[in-house]
């Protein structure tokens, strides 16, 4: 039996019920990514995601926040690029704090999140 952690309204961490230091995240009520030890993995489509603006990719900062305090130091994002093709994206969590740019995003229901973007050029690109 998987067992539910509610951080937040918004924030919720479900224990898997097999491996023992991995963690679904759930933002919102959707499925945002994983830890899997002391690593966020997410998954991103290039063709949705992809700030061009910043040339990269956002998180919220209540959910790095949240990995913050979780001890988590490393982010892989699982991109899948506009071909169908998919490379990692790896950083560290502190990066995104310190070279990550700040972002407002509106949610369809108006509600706002406060992100950071942090572009590609400050990730370990693994094809």
């Amino acid at each position: 039996m998987s067992s539910l952690i509610e951080f937040s309204d918004e924030i919720k961490e479900v224990k898997d019920e097999v491996f023992d230091d991995e963690y679904t995240i759930v933002y919102r009520d959707l499925q945002v990514g994983k830890i899997v030890g002391d690593t966020y993995i997410t998954k991103r489509n290039k063709f949705i995601h992809y700030f061009k603006m910043f040339n990269g990719y956002a998180i919220s900062l209540s959910i790095l926040n949240f990995l913050k305090m979780r001890n988590v130091k490393r982010i892989v994002i699982i991109e899948r690029k506009n071909d169908g093709s998919e490379r990692l994206l790896k950083s560290e969590l502190k990066t995104w704090f310190d070279k990550g740019m700040s972002y407002k995003f509106t949610f369809p229901d108006g509600a706002f999140d406060f992100q950071l973007v942090l572009p590609v050029m400050y990730m370990n690109v693994e094809e």
